[in-house]
């Protein structure tokens, strides 16, 4: 038996301790999660939250390497606050696929989760005529609509996270890697698991450089992502720890923050 991903809930589920794991297990959460440490300057350029001077912002994106490839959050960057994604937004992502830049979703949901978060956008971005995407905090990893890249959570792990959880424990040692990607959720997943582990494997697949690569994301499971990215962008509505690690900080996902990101990086509209 093998999962992918067991998710935390800080509200309690023990009965489903005691049931068959599914791919998506719901658990209570007692594990600590990873406090990240940041590898980039805690002063993002903020180059939409914030009034910046033209020339600055300029001299700031320059030097940066032409995007060939867009690697987006879901939850909290594309979509809004209510669950839905901005008309702008999806005008944004047609002008960035119309120019020939890939898009890609990077996300903790599965692509069946996608397709009914994004509706018509989300079937788009999951089909086989789609680059691909990176689903599950990159467990799984699509080019088209064949499965490059997957992994799956040790039954054992499984097993003891169960147990962990039902006794109120806080260890699992380097057998697991915990991650959130909201503030109420915590998710365990195979060691050195990752959302930018995903995309690195679909940039490899798809035979696009990371310098080349635009990521954007809003929450600690972006946070290899951003590291990785040649142009790395965080919402407005993100906590500061991931702020930190971006080179650049937009709007709120309230704000059409992405579409605004995908605008200034990708179609040069200032």
């Amino acid at each position: 038996m093998a999962t992918n991903v067991l998710l935390f809930p800080l509200a309690s589920a023990a009965a489903a301790a005691t049931r068959r794991i599914p791919r998506h297990a719901i658990l209570p959460t007692t594990a600590a999660f990873l406090r990240p440490f940041s590898l980039r300057p805690s002063n993002p350029i903020e180059l939409f939250a914030f009034s910046l001077s033209t020339s600055s912002s300029t001299t700031a994106t320059s030097s940066l390497s032409p995007i060939h490839l867009v690697a987006s959050d879901v939850d909290g960057t594309l979509l809004t606050s209510r669950h839905t994604v901005s008309s702008r937004t999806v005008a944004a992502i047609r002008s960035v696929q119309q120019k020939g830049i890939r898009f890609i979703v990077a996300t903790g949901k599965s692509r069946g989760g996608v397709r009914i978060a994004l509706g018509k956008l989300g079937e788009e971005l999951t089909s086989s005529s789609a680059p691909g995407g990176v689903y599950l905090q990159g467990l799984i990893v699509y080019k088209g609509g064949e499965v490059v890249y997957e992994r799956t959570l040790e039954a054992a792990v499984a097993l003891d996270v169960m147990a962990i959880a039902r006794k109120k424990a806080s260890y699992l040692g380097p057998r697991a890697t915990l991650t959130q990607a909201q503030g109420d959720m915590l998710e365990v997943l195979p060691p050195g698991g990752s959302k930018g582990l995903g995309v690195q494997k679909l940039l490899e697949a798809l035979k696009v450089d990371k310098a080349n690569l635009l990521a954007i994301g809003d929450q600690e499971n972006d946070l290899e992502m951003l590291k990785m990215a040649g142009t790395a962008v965080a919402m407005g509505n993100a906590p500061q720890h991931v702020k930190a690690v971006a080179g650049f900080q937009t709007r709120s996902n309230d704000e059409d923050g992405a579409a605004r990101a995908f605008e200034r990086f990708c179609l040069d509209i200032r």
